[in-house]
């Protein structure tokens, strides 16, 4: 069905063109790895081949030879070119793209003093004899641009990102989170000790680890039975009390048919009960929607863009929502609908909901198909792209019945391109709210800011991360990668700033903070609020129109009863 479903997806593309709390998924050990050693703010624009439902229309900037890409890395630089380990070979190619592309060597006089310094810095000793330094080494070349999301990948963390974008993960499909960690850290004060950091990154009776959210659909957690708010006491017969959260996930974690034993204490009424269960890991589609209808309105959780499907969940949940119907599978049948739906007159929903906290990014054109799903017209995104010494311009404008693409440079237009967009899903008539957080984060950031600046959503929450700068990823020898800034964005055409700022400052409530599950989400309420707020306000104008409508033909009609006494008429002819 899944197949189905992704090739239904690539139809409507090709006839269309068409947790805020510390916490840890159980799938793959690199990806998470990433997410804990440097900030979870990555747009991939990935050199990878895409998904099906995403190869047919990238909005990556590469319409023009004039946009710069990654694409012409040496041939003993490209993976599976070399079979034996060279570490100065693999210095030398990273450092040949560091220097040619990131966008922090724009300026001459940088790209020139760390050419200097690092070009030839290790050739002397015996620094590229083993993986281990040769990774030291790159690493500290790379750190020394100052660009924090420009990352050396190197072989297990480069098969980490491969899984993240691929969406299947070995695991049991349980995320997990530590409970009370704010307050925690709160009582330790502006400088806490390194001892008290140090102690507290330990397991302890006040900072449990519990199942949260609820295990996904169909994994083998959930089909174990398995529930948001079990609390995790041991894993393996070995106590998690004492563990830290990486140990209590490695344990957790293995591949795909190996088996795992969790034991929880669950609450049941006023008594706790000891369960234990036994799990078998398998490779897993990790699901980056979460959908739920609160009357009329539709709630969805955007967890994040890394996986290729994430337009198409959402395409499909929505549509079910607004009609009450699934997307159809026959061909002719999916481009009947795209051919005659119309929002406003076949969507029953008052309102959208679209909460992007603590989402940290991921590939930018889903964001972009997203955006058309929702949008009439108006810019979307705007990325300038290092040409040389220059600057390259990419913008994207959305018009009702196609997507164009213009590349300026210098201020000149040297290509403009129109292409089919996806079909718009929902109506323009009903208010979006969207809701983010500090920890949402670059493709999160631009679907927010250019709903925004577009009039289409109102935000509620707090400030996101601010994140400005995209990244290409590109496959190197040994299985290797490396992550390089290439571009910067601006949603809606305008510059982000230091972040998307809400329209509604809302801050999450410490008790939600420290336990999700039994404090009132404050931020979802003011959402859930707005939404009444703003319908109220389109039925209201609706009222005063309808109002004064009447109240003016009743006016129009005395006074031309009153200019008809007054004038001597000629009588209309019977027929």
């Amino acid at each position: 069905m899944k197949t189905e479903r992704h090739q239904q997806f690539k139809l409507v593309m090709g006839l269309l063109a068409v947790v805020a709390v510390v916490g840890a998924a159980i799938f793959a050990p690199a990806w998470f790895a990433a997410k804990s050693n440097a900030p979870p703010v990555i747009i991939e624009q990935s050199m990878e081949p895409q998904s099906a439902a995403t190869s047919e229309k990238s909005h990556a900037p590469e319409v023009a030879a004039a946009v710069t890409r990654v694409e012409k890395v040496p041939k003993q630089c490209q993976p599976s070119s070399q079979s034996e380990f060279d570490g100065k070979l693999l210095y030398g190619c990273v450092f040949d793209i560091l220097y040619r592309f990131d966008l922090a060597l724009l300026d001459q006089d940088k790209r020139a003093a760390f050419k200097t310094n690092w070009e030839h810095r290790f050739d002397e000793g015996d620094t590229f004899q083993s993986k281990e330094q040769t990774d030291r080494a790159i690493a500290s070349m790379v750190h020394a641009l100052g660009e924090l999301h420009t990352v050396y990948l190197n072989e297990k963390n480069y098969r980490g990102h491969l899984q993240s974008l691929s969406g299947e993960l070995p695991g049991v499909g349980l995320s997990v989170a530590r409970f009370g960690m704010f307050s925690a850290v709160k009582a330790l004060g502006d400088e806490p000790a390194q001892e008290d950091l140090q102690a507290l990154s330990r397991i302890g009776e006040a900072t449990p680890v519990v199942v949260y959210p609820q295990p996904f659909e169909g994994t083998p957690a959930a089909l174990a039975g398995l529930q948001m708010g079990d609390r995790i006491t041991a894993v393996d017969g070995k106590p998690v009390l004492g563990l830290t959260m990486d140990e209590v996930v490695n344990m957790i974690r293995g591949k795909a048919g190996t088996g795992v034993e969790i034991k929880v204490a669950r609450t049941v009424g006023d008594t706790v009960e000891a369960r234990t269960f036994a799990l078998t890991r398998s490779n897993l589609k990790v699901p980056m929607l979460e959908t739920r209808k609160m009357g009329d309105i539709v709630y969805m959780k955007l967890r994040s863009f890394s996986a290729g499907y994430t337009s198409q969940e959402v395409m499909e949940s929505l549509y079910t929502a607004c009609t009450g119907k699934n997307l159809p599978m026959e061909s002719t049948e999916v481009l009947a609908v795209t051919k005659s739906y119309v929002p406003e007159r076949d969507c029953a929903l008052t309102g959208l909901v679209l909460d992007m906290r603590a989402n940290p990014g991921g590939r930018m054109e889903q964001a972009m198909d997203i955006a058309h799903m929702l949008l009439v017209e108006g810019p979307t995104i705007t990325t300038l792209t290092r040409d040389g010494d220059s600057i390259a311009e990419l913008r994207e404008v959305l018009f009702n019945d196609h997507n164009a693409r213009i590349t300026v440079k210098n201020g000149e237009i040297l290509q403009s391109k129109n292409e089919p967009r996806v079909f718009r899903l929902f109506p323009d008539n009903r208010p979006i709210v969207v809701l983010v957080d500090g920890n949402s984060a670059s493709a999160s950031e631009i679907l927010a800011g250019l709903l925004q600046r577009n009039g289409r959503a109102l935000i509620v929450g707090e400030p996101s991360f601010g994140k400005t700068v995209g990244q290409n990823v590109v496959p190197l020898v040994f299985g290797t990668g490396l992550k390089i800034t290439t571009f910067s964005f601006l949603p809606g055409g305008a510059e982000l700033g230091v972040a998307v700022l809400p329209d509604r400052e809302v801050a999450a409530s410490d008790a939600f903070k420290d336990d999700p599950i039994q404090a009132e989400d404050v931020q979802l309420t003011a959402a859930v609020n707005a939404i009444a707020e703003l319908n109220g306000k389109v039925e209201a104008l609706a009222k005063l129109k309808a109002r004064v409508q009447e109240e003016h033909s009743r006016r129009d009609s005395r006074m031309l009863d009153a200019q008809g006494r007054g004038l001597e008429l000629i009588p209309v002819p019977a027929k």
